[in-house]
């Protein structure tokens, strides 16, 4: 183990959860990101979609920019985020790693970061792209 300064424990906290997600995006299937993204309600699917996109754009996507993607308010899309989380973790297998981050440091909840593998967001595009 080594020390980590004080003053970077949050960087180096979300440099490993970063890591530990993209490292869980093996095994994803087309067919159960379609089975799973069928049981979302719109907005789910806005906040799924729209956390893709913006890992393929590589354009950070906050619980702000969510809310206004799904026309709802930041406190409502927190906690469908949130809930999100828990469904997806739900499914079992490697799991759906969509990670609700810590805000940067002074930034309120709605600065929030949400990521998902890459892999994993090129399947969800393709899935919600058929969905139209």
């Amino acid at each position: 183990m080594v020390p980590v300064p004080s003053e970077l424990e949050p960087r180096v906290r979300e440099f490993l959860i970063r890591r530990e997600a993209m490292s869980m995006g093996a095994g994803w299937s087309r067919e159960s990101v379609v089975r799973l993204y069928e049981q979302l309600d719109d907005l789910s699917r806005t906040a799924v979609a729209t956390i893709a996109r913006g890992v393929v754009d590589d354009e950070p996507v906050t619980v702000a920019k969510l809310a206004k993607a799904a026309g709802t308010t930041t406190r409502e899309m927190l906690g469908i985020t949130l809930e999100l989380v828990h469904q997806l973790r739900a499914l079992g297998g490697p799991g759906f790693p969509l990670l609700l981050l810590e805000p940067p440091e002074g930034a309120c909840d709605d600065d929030r970061p949400v990521v998902m593998t890459e892999d994993g967001a090129h399947v969800v595009l393709s899935v919600a792209m058929s969905q139209v």
